[in-house]
């Protein structure tokens, strides 16, 4: 089980393209190939073209790069499979 305080979401993602291991997204100007097993649950995308929000683990959100503050925001939902999920968006949005 992952802690809450180390899930980080992601607003505005574009899937730019999928395979059966890896989904490719645009997180501002970043593009990063995020491993479609270590999406945590709440993710609102998943296929190719589809835009929204990607919730990573802290450690995987580093791995990648996405250190930035601009676009790492805390998840305030929880990251347990099969429970409710936040909808809430940072106040200034992410684009």
């Amino acid at each position: 089980m992952i802690e809450r305080s180390d899930c980080v979401q992601f607003h505005n993602v574009e899937v730019l393209r999928e395979t059966d291991l890896l989904v490719m997204c645009r997180i501002g100007t970043t593009v990063v190939a995020v491993p479609s097993r270590r999406m945590l649950p709440g993710n609102t995308i998943a296929r190719k073209g589809d835009r929204g929000r990607l919730i990573l683990s802290r450690e995987l959100a580093l791995n990648l790069g996405l250190s930035s503050p601009r676009c790492i925001w805390p998840y305030t939902g929880t990251c347990v499979a099969g429970r409710e999920h936040s909808n809430e968006s940072p106040r200034d949005g992410y684009q």
